[in-house]
């Protein structure tokens, strides 16, 4: 999606055997040329338990209060290349986390993608479940 819309990190959890290089990868993200990753890592945190989240930032208009570490699940913004994010991710992630991203646009159009803890990911989508009432 190349429009605004609001990315959530759901259940990620960067592997132990990875998280230094993810954490140094973070702190040092202003050197990355990629805007995409460039973005997306000047805006998480990784926590000491290896979990992946937003920070909360008075400036940024989050659709969440933040926890007590002051993080939040979702951030608004034009997320060009989120896929390519959740590509990126899928090396580092335990298995079951997931990155979903929604419009905020009239479309309403919602994907995602799920990580097996393997290295490889699958795309989500919505469909419908359930009988017609």
């Amino acid at each position: 999606m190349a429009y605004w819309s609001r990315l959530h990190i759901i259940g990620v959890k960067i592997k132990k055997i990875h998280r230094s290089k993810v954490k140094k990868l973070i702190k040092n993200h202003k050197s990355i040329k990629e805007e995409t990753f460039l973005y997306f890592l000047d805006k998480v945190v990784l926590d000491s338990q290896g979990w992946l989240s937003f920070k909360h930032l008075r400036a940024d208009r989050d659709a969440y209060a933040p926890d007590e570490l002051g993080t939040v699940c979702a951030k608004d913004a034009k997320w060009f290349g989120a896929e390519s994010i959740a590509t990126w991710l899928k090396t580092y992630s335990e298995n079951g986390g997931s990155l979903v991203e929604h419009s905020l646009e009239g479309d309403g159009e919602a994907c995602g993608w799920e990580f097996d803890g393997k290295g490889t990911m699958r795309r989500l989508s919505l469909k419908p479940a359930g009988k017609w009432r």
